[in-house]
Order: C-alpha cells, then sequence, then structure tokens
C-alpha cells in the first residue's frame, strides 16, 4: 500500500503516468481520404538513433504536406516518422551518446521529416534549432518548415538580393507570410497574389509593396506595370502547371523562378523562346525529401542569418488560429478551405503542468502574433455571457460572488499539496534591476522556468481559453481552479513588491516600522497602507473605499481605462507589461525612503492617494530607473576602482569623435555652454572646446592607471543576435555586470546630475573627467561595431581589404569610410564635412532632430536605445558583404557612408540634449 500510495504521489508531483512511458499519443491516418481519417492512438514511442535527439512535443503546425499526406499522396522518406507533422517546438527529453551541443531540458524547435502530431519525436541533431529570443516556445513551431524552405530556395538558390524585386504567390500563407517579411528585412520590392482583399490587407500589413488580387486582376500585367515593363528578379510559386508561363512572362532578365508546390497541378507547356533571351532560370526544390545531412545545411544557414532578424522583431510568427491535436481534422478542413492568413498551429498540454517541480515544466506562451479570431472567456467589461461562465465556474459556496474566492490561492498555498503553487505569486527580478524581463527573471528558487506570477497568469488564461473554445480537447483542466487562480495571481501582479528585489524577497526581510508597528516592507504594502486609508478615509468601510475607486474610473481615470484594458498584438492576457509597470513603481515608491529600521507614517501613506501627475512624477536624478539606482554611491565608488580588465575593441577615429562632439556643441543651451566651459580643462582652445578632449579616453586606456576603462568602449552582443539587451551584452570579458559602454553613459550621466542637482553631495567625483568620459562614450555607442558580435570583437579580428589596404572591418566602420569620404567628397577637410552635416540637420533631417533628442519617460540618457539601433545597424550593413578575406570598395562605400554620417550626427544632438538636460535651467524649467 506505501508503494502504491508513494507512486501515486510521483505521479502528482511529475504530471504523469508512471506505468505508461513507453507509449505515447499520436495522430494516425487510419487510410488514405478526407480529414476524418486522421485518429488519436496510442503509439509506440520512437527510438533514439545515434546523433539524435528525442523532444517532447509542445506543438506543431499544418503544412500542405501534411494533407497530400493525409490523401496518399506524399509518403514520408524511408526511416521517417510515419505520422504527419514537419515541425515541432518542444523539450528536449533524451540525447544520444554523439550529441554535445543540446542536454535533457532544452527548449527547441526544430525540422522534421515527418512525427510532429505525436506527444514524441526524433530528431537528427542537425535539424534542431534554438527557440529564438522573444518567442514562445509554442510559437517557434510556426519557423522551422517557412524559414528552411524560403531561405533555401528563393536566397541560397534562387540569390534574392538587397534592391531586387520578389513575387511570391499565395502571400497569405505561412510561406507567403514569413517571405513578405524576410524579404522586406532584406530589402527587397514585394508583389504578392492573393485571393481576396482580407489576405490582401494581412500582407500589405506585414510589408508588401504591391498586392495583387488574383481573382480580379491580371498578376503578369500589373508586375509588368509595376516595374516599368520589366518584370521581377524572383518568384516563388507554389500553383506549378497553371502559372508556368505566366510566370515566365513575369520575370526580369535573369530572373530566377523557384517552383516549391503544384497545387495547380504538374504538366504544363511553355515556351522555350521566352526562357532563352532573358537568360531565366527556372528552379524546384522540395525540402522533405533532401538527405539529413543537406537539411543540416539549410538548418545551420536559417539560424546564422534568419534567427537574427526572428529575435530583432523584424520578422513575427503569424498566427490564424491554435487547436489542440485532438481537432486535427478540424485543422485540415481549415487549411483546405484556404480561407486562414498566416500559419494553424497544433498543441497538446501536460495537465496541470505546474506541478512539476522535479523539472519545473510549467505551460505558458509569452507572446503570439495572431490573426484568427480568439473569442475569450473573460472581459474587463462584464457582459452578461462573462458573468453567466463566471457564475458556472465558482464553487457553490461563492454564491456566484467571485471577489468572495480572490484569496482562496493564500489560504491554501501553505498545504503540502499546494505547495507548488508558492512562486507563482511573485516574480524573482535580481537586486536593483528597476525593469522587468520575463526570461530573466520568472522562475522559482530552484531557477525552473516560468514558474511564476506573469507565467502563472498566461498559463491559466490559456488553460480557461481552451475550455471556452473546445469541450472536446484532450486534456480536462480543473476550470474552477483555474479562474480563481488568474483572478488572485492578477491582484498579485499588480502589487510593486511582488515583483520586487530576489534578494530581500519582496521588501520581506526588510523590518520597517508602520508608524510604532514593527512589520516587513512587504506587509506595508500588502495590507497596511489599505488598512490604514480605511481608517483615516473610508470609515472602515471596505465597499465605501471601493464605490471611491469605482467612481474615479467613470471619472478621474475614464480616460485611462482603454489603455489598462488593451494588450499589443491582441493578447488575452499581457502580464508581462503589468510587471513592467510594478517594478517601476516599487523602485520610484515602495523601496525609496524604506531602509532597514525605517519608521514609515504619513509620507508613505499619501502614496494611495496620488493622483495623475503624482505617480508619473520622475526621479530628480534626471527619471532613469537605472539597475543599482538603491546603491548609486557603491555602484559610482566600484566604477572608480574599476581594475585588470582586457583591453577591447576601438572606437571611432579621432575625427569621428571630434565631429561628434563639434556638433553637440551647436546644440548647447546658454547654461550649458557656461557649465561645460567651467569644467574643462584650461588646455582647451578658448577654454571651452569639447570636441578637442572628445578622444581623450581613447588616448589614456592604454596607460597602466587607465586600464580599467578598456571595456568601457563596448558592448558584448553574442554571436549572430542582431539585438541587444542590457542585463545579457553589458558585461567585459570577465562577466563583470555593467561594464561597457552603455553601463558607463549611464554612470557618468548620474556623477554630472549629482553635482548639478546636489554640491554638497557625499562623494565628490572628478567631473572633468566625467564629462569627457561621456562625451567620448556617447560617439562610441553611435559606431555600430560598437555593439558588434563578441566573437569577432566587434569586427576587429575580421580581416578584408579597404580598396587596396589590409585592415580590420572595425578600422573601416572607426576610420577609413570618415577619410575616405573627406578625401573624395570634402576636399581632406573635416571642418567642411561637419558644416555639411550641420547643413543636413537644418535641412534633410530636421524633422528627426526632436526625436533624436528625446527619451522615453523623460530619462536623462537612454543609451539602451541608442546600442539597440547599432545592432541592428551592425547586422544590417556592417557585417553584410565583409566576411573574411573580402575586398571592400566602392560599393560598400557608397551604401554605408550614409549610415555613417547619420550615427555622427545623431550621436552629436542626443550628447547636446543629455549634456542640456543636466545643466541648463532652460531645460530643467520644462521638465518641471
Amino acid at each position: 500500500m506505501i508503494i502504491l500510495l508513494l507512486l501515486r504521489y510521483m505521479e502528482l508531483i511529475l504530471g504523469t503516468d508512471l506505468h505508461m512511458r513507453e507509449r505515447m499519443k499520436a495522430i494516425v491516418i487510419s487510410e488514405p481520404g478526407a480529414p476524418e481519417v486522421l485518429q488519436l492512438r496510442e503509439v509506440e514511442d520512437p527510438q533514439v538513433k545515434d546523433d539524435e535527439v528525442l523532444i517532447r512535443v509542445h506543438a506543431t503546425a499544418l503544412n500542405r504536406a501534411d494533407t497530400l499526406q493525409r490523401l496518399g499522396s506524399y509518403s514520408p522518406p524511408p526511416g521517417s516518422s510515419p505520422y504527419p507533422g514537419l515541425e515541432c517546438s518542444g523539450t528536449i527529453e533524451s540525447v544520444s551518446n554523439s550529441v554535445s551541443r543540446w542536454k535533457v531540458g532544452d527548449q527547441v524547435c526544430a525540422l522534421l521529416s515527418g512525427g510532429g502530431y505525436a506527444e514524441k519525436v526524433a530528431v537528427p541533431v542537425g535539424q534542431v534549432l534554438p527557440v529564438p529570443a522573444g518567442v514562445s516556445l509554442k510559437d517557434a513551431t510556426a519557423f522551422p518548415e517557412v524559414a528552411c524552405t524560403v531561405w533555401s530556395t528563393v536566397f541560397m538558390m534562387g540569390r534574392l538580393s538587397p534592391a531586387e524585386s520578389f513575387l511570391v504567390h499565395g502571400g497569405s500563407s505561412g510561406i507567403g507570410t514569413f517571405a513578405i517579411q524576410m524579404a522586406k528585412h532584406q530589402g527587397v520590392r514585394v508583389f504578392v497574389t492573393a485571393g481576396n482583399e482580407e489576405k490582401l490587407a494581412a500582407c500589405k500589413e506585414l510589408g508588401a509593396d504591391v498586392c495583387i488580387n488574383y481573382k480580379t486582376e491580371d498578376f503578369v500585367a500589373r508586375v509588368k506595370a509595376e516595374t516599368d515593363g520589366k518584370g521581377v528578379d524572383v518568384i516563388l510559386d507554389c500553383i506549378g502547371a497553371p502559372y508556368l508561363q505566366k510566370n515566365l512572362d513575369s520575370l526580369n532578365f535573369d530572373g530566377r523562378l523557384c517552383i516549391i508546390g503544384l497545387m495547380g497541378g504538374a504538366n504544363a507547356e511553355i515556351k522555350l523562346s521566352s526562357l532563352l533571351p532573358k537568360r531565366l532560370t527556372v528552379l524546384g526544390a522540395a525540402l522533405r525529401p533532401r538527405s539529413k545531412e543537406n537539411k543540416a545545411v539549410v538548418v545551420a544557414e536559417v539560424e546564422k542569418t534568419v534567427w537574427p532578424a526572428i529575435e530583432a522583431g523584424k520578422v513575427k510568427p503569424v498566427i490564424y488560429k491554435y487547436l489542440p491535436l485532438s481537432q486535427a481534422a478540424e485543422a485540415h478542413s481549415l487549411m483546405e478551405s484556404s480561407s486562414h492568413i498566416g500559419k494553424i498551429l497544433l498543441y497538446e498540454f501536460v495537465a496541470e503542468p505546474v506541478v512539476n517541480e522535479s523539472t519545473g515544466a510549467y505551460t505558458a506562451h509569452p507572446r503570439s502574433f495572431e490573426l484568427g479570431e480568439r473569442r475569450p472567456l473573460h472581459r474587463l467589461q462584464n457582459s452578461r455571457e462573462t458573468v453567466a461562465a463566471v457564475k458556472k465556474l465558482l464553487p457553490e459556496s461563492a454564491q456566484g460572488d467571485l471577489a468572495s474566492v480572490c484569496s482562496w490561492p493564500d489560504e491554501i498555498k501553505h498545504h503540502w499539496q499546494w505547495r507548488w503553487t508558492s512562486p507563482l505569486h511573485y516574480v524573482d527580478t535580481p537586486d536593483y534591476r528597476c525593469n522587468y524581463q520575463y526570461c530573466r527573471d520568472c522562475h522559482d528558487t530552484h531557477k525552473h522556468q516560468d514558474r511564476c506570477v506573469t507565467g502563472a497568469i498566461f498559463n491559466y488564461t490559456m488553460q480557461l481559453m481552451s475550455g471556452s473554445e473546445n469541450s472536446r480537447r484532450i486534456v480536462h483542466y480543473n476550470l474552477t481552479e483555474a479562474l480563481m487562480f488568474l483572478s488572485h495571481y492578477i491582484g498579485d501582479v499588480h502589487q510593486p513588491l511582488h515583483v520586487g528585489f530576489l534578494g530581500d524577497e519582496g521588501g520581506n526581510t526588510i523590518t520597517v516600522r508602520w508608524y510604532r508597528r514593527k512589520t516587513n516592507l512587504h506587509h506595508v504594502w500588502d495590507n497596511m497602507i489599505i488598512e490604514s486609508a480605511l481608517k483615516t478615509y473610508y470609515n472602515k468601510s471596505l465597499p465605501l473605499m471601493i464605490q471611491a475607486l469605482q467612481a474615479n474610473l467613470t471619472h478621474g481615470w475614464s480616460n485611462d481605462v482603454p489603455s489598462w484594458e488593451s494588450c499589443q498584438l491582441n493578447q488575452t492576457a499581457c502580464p508581462n507589461s503589468y510587471a513592467s509597470e510594478s517594478i517601476s513603481l516599487a523602485c520610484k515608491y515602495a523601496y525609496r525612503n524604506a531602509t532597514p529600521g525605517t519608521t514609515l507614517g504619513v509620507f508613505s501613506l499619501s502614496v494611495t492617494h496620488c493622483g495623475e501627475e503624482t505617480c508619473t512624477r520622475w526621479d530628480s536624478l534626471g527619471g532613469h530607473s537605472e539597475p543599482m539606482r538603491l546603491s548609486l554611491r557603491q555602484w559610482v565608488a566600484s566604477v572608480l576602482v574599476l581594475t585588470q580588465l582586457v583591453h577591447g575593441a576601438l572606437c571611432w577615429g579621432k575625427d569621428g569623435h571630434y565631429t561628434v562632439c563639434k556638433i553637440a556643441e551647436g546644440y548647447f543651451e546658454e547654461e550649458t555652454v557656461a557649465s561645460v566651459k567651467k569644467l574643462l580643462p584650461e588646455s582647451s582652445q578658448g577654454g571651452g572646446d569639447l570636441a578637442s578632449f572628445c578622444s581623450w579616453p581613447d588616448e589614456i586606456k592604454h596607460l597602466s592607471q587607465w586600464q580599467w576603462t578598456s571595456s568601457l568602449h563596448y558592448v558584448n552582443t553574442p554571436e549572430y543576435r542582431c539585438n541587444y539587451q542590457y542585463c545579457r551584452d553589458c558585461h567585459d570579458s570577465h562577466m563583470k555586470k555593467d561594464w561597457c559602454v552603455t553601463g558607463a553613459i549611464f554612470n557618468y550621466t548620474r556623477q554630472l546630475i549629482s553635482a548639478s542637482v546636489n554640491s554638497e553631495s557625499l562623494v565628490h567625483y572628478n567631473l572633468t573627467e566625467a564629462l569627457m568620459f561621456l562625451s567620448h562614450y556617447m560617439g562610441d555607442v553611435h559606431q555600430p561595431l560598437h555593439t558588434g558580435f563578441r566573437g569577432d570583437q566587434g569586427g576587429n579580428t575580421i580581416i578584408v581589404h579597404w580598396y587596396n589596404l589590409k585592415t580590420n572591418l572595425h578600422n573601416v566602420w572607426d576610420d577609413l569610410i570618415i577619410e575616405s569620404a573627406l578625401k573624395q567628397y570634402y576636399n581632406s577637410s573635416l571642418p567642411v564635412m561637419i558644416q555639411a552635416l550641420q547643413a543636413k540637420l537644418m535641412n534633410g533631417w530636421s524633422n528627426d532632430v526632436p526625436s533624436w533628442k528625446s527619451c522615453q519617460f523623460n530619462q536623462t540618457a537612454c543609451p539602451n536605445q541608442y546600442a539597440s539601433e547599432s545592432i541592428d545597424l551592425a547586422c544590417k550593413y556592417a557585417y553584410r558583404n565583409a566576411t573574411p578575406g573580402t575586398t571592400i570598395g566602392d560599393e560598400y562605400f557608397l551604401s554605408r557612408l550614409p549610415i555613417v554620417e547619420k550615427r555622427l550626427a545623431q550621436g552629436g544632438i542626443r550628447l547636446a540634449a543629455i549634456i542640456n538636460r543636466i545643466f541648463s535651467a532652460k531645460t530643467k524649467l520644462a521638465g518641471a
């Protein structure tokens, strides 16, 4: 009996049946035919071969090949899984001995030869991809097949290049929606065909330039008209025979036709005379029959070239509908109706996923881009339908009153069977990080991912939606518990200290006095502010306080309510934004003036009555919620004693830094000019020429006493990551956090602010050095390769030829582009070049200057934004066509010079804006 009880307990904890590990569920094609032949059955687990991994499937996506396989006209390659499904996402459950890159527990997506419609699938290691940063595990399954198909045919075989034109048939399909976004990211003009205005509108929204309704227009004539009779350079076709001659007629000279499908038929006649004069190429390609070695090559190229675009947000998953695996037949019918836009996903979730404490497995989907219609169970404005649905789900004891059970998760979390819910009440924000990141912060004390309040909100929202959309689902959730958990956790995520710092357990270990009562800071925000407000303002009546809040919602806050209700990208729930708001408020209000031993009273109580003006008030130090705000003095002091750092990348050459600072000088306010002149060394020209000192940090960084500054010139971006994240990228070669160019800009901005705000500060900085460092690093962060990849040291190890000169790519962007421009266009005169840039700022760029000056949330400096721009430009321009050994000349120079000139101008404008915000009384009064 004891053994049976232990087994049952383990099954509850692991969320699985210990007696049936050798079998799994899969969708089986019982016989060729209509969608109804797809049946859910138990089958044998797949056998993992050498050089393979076993993936527990979280989601799969439909492809046309699946419907053909169901009809019996497209068999899987020999040795492949007999079940449909050409892509999946999930978690690695086991690996063969020869696999080194992946380990058990890794979340991945994969290109398959079959088997995606199952709980598990064995996959050759070369076909496995990481889940792109910023994409949920479920949505990641939308990428492998389309990305590998489009990249291998259109770009690898079809050689589609920037500035060319591209026609994709079926632009609203999964392949089409991906191809549009990828081609636009590559700088291509995109034409699409689709069968109705709704689909064409979706294509237009994704970036298509020319949208053609093939039912009402002749696409050949339209293509010719839009290209001055030339035609497009590349066509991606899935129709086949009926379009063959039309496609050839639509191509430009040296055009390439890529055929990936035969939906309209396989047999056609063409006029060879249309092929020869224009030197046309017809390419045919199918992904599924390729060898695993060939697929591995394609997958590697996709990870290298496509994944950075996805992670940078340039290419998004377009999801029409999510359906549980049990509705595979319905999904096939939907695809064959051709009414969808984008991808159709199938998923199967594990029941009560949060219970798995041993692995941390937990169901959540942080982000999706969905075009299909979804009908959420719960809406902020209660309708009769919602009231009825909630009443039906609530326990009888609640008598239809949701509020009466909203505290239930707190009441049960200490019971042994509910202990797994404890971490779901909060987020683990690292100490002194006043921002929130799901991947960094959503975990429990054992680092099990997705186990936090935001993950819980995603999970229980998904459970309720699955219940409202599908009564025939495979997994049956307890929707009563789901509703009560969701309602409680929405309250938790809006309490700022539930997103507080890990080190003090969200204020639980900060002992304070609330008036005369000894308590902790978390309890103050959980209970005592509300209790004091009830006593002081609401006659100890909670209903009276609620009525007052309801009155505010219909009057004082009425304009804000629509934005509170909405979520980006039509998400049903967006707890990430709620958590971001909470940690910002925790830093600004909850932790401020509440150190251990503090007595709190009337000042803290004012938080309950802050109106819009008070609540949006920013820190007197420029309004920036930087990391380590609470230990500013300690952090600044640590920056002053940095030692023993490895030398890093170079930076804008002397001409570049001089240009940035000279442009900045032209935008200084009167008070700023006086303050800067006072700080500069007497040796500056006329006692006030900042530009003459802007290269000083480069000149001293090799001296022994200044070696610690070397790492402050750059950001360490991981290879092929075309986006920037402060917590991931701002560190030195020893992984010391905050040691990078953006951290340095934050630091020296703080130093200068502290002096301008408070002359009696305890810490006295060398403000002359602070000004020169800040001015220099503002130039560095605008040089794209200062945020370049760590593996090539921002282009320093990429050896190229600049015309006939052997050099490295970093030096090209530091010096050689500017030097060539001076020689060819500015009579070798830097002042002439600066005058030309100043003229552009007054004319061509004048509309952009206000946005360059501004920072979100009235921050004094926002270097994270500048670094994000730089790594994006590095990927698009600096690294492109500049592989080791390349000779780069006119084409590269002429296309990159405008980027360099604009970044120099932006750096100058932004440097002036920061220094004005620090020193200018005019700016301070405007901010006030």
